[in-house]
């Protein structure tokens, strides 16, 4: 089942209430002016004038008064609708030569237009490796060091701890011996005594 749920706009309504205890307290409150504006007429002697411009003041006061006590609250109800659609499954008969154990539910295919993916030849470039030269590095068969004035073989673990700016390299040891060099004791010395 598909629970398909619509929120429609909210219907604003606006009224204003009245308290009944304000209007009964309004009602009273008249009553006592009236009386009291009787009684101020009868023992004061007044003329007609100050007997309009009294009446005038009570009236302009019991106005005020009336105003606050009985203003209109307003209240805002707002109500929103939910429109929940449910589909419900649709069922096809089917013949069998035996008797239907179950019903069998239909399911419905909804077809969208889905945009059809276009597709562009897009030319990339092609970077072709060019052979590279052969560098012509020759290998000396030894190396000295300067520094400590030692010599050694090519392969000896010592001549390849020596730094850029210290190294000489040579093919023949009488390059090292005419410039006073040692040989190394690890593998210059070792291999003569296995020679």
């Amino acid at each position: 089942m598909n629970n398909n749920i619509r929120y429609l706009e909210p219907e604003i309504r606006e009224y204003k209430s009245f308290k009944g205890e304000n209007l009964a307290i309004a009602v009273l409150m008249s009553c006592l002016l009236i009386s009291g504006f009787i009684l101020i007429l009868f023992l004061f002697s007044f003329d007609l004038i100050q007997k309009i411009l009294v009446a005038l003041i009570t009236l302009v006061c019991y106005a005020i008064f009336l105003f606050f006590l009985l203003e209109p609250k307003s209240l805002r109800e707002v109500t929103q609708k939910i429109i929940e659609t449910v589909e419900n499954p649709v069922y096809r008969e089917i013949y069998l030569d035996r008797p239907v154990v179950k019903e069998v539910p239909v399911i419905r295919e909804i077809v969208r237009n889905v945009p059809v993916p276009e597709y562009r030849e897009v030319i990339k470039p092609v970077y072709i490796e060019r052979k590279r030269k052969k560098l012509n590095i020759p290998k000396y068969k030894f190396l000295g060091s300067t520094e400590t004035k030692t010599y050694h073989l090519r392969s000896c673990r010592f001549g390849k701890l020596i730094k850029r700016k210290y190294k000489v390299s040579n093919n023949s040891k009488k390059f090292f011996t005419s410039k006073k060099f040692k040989a190394c004791k690890m593998c210059i010395s070792k291999s003569r005594k296995f020679k």
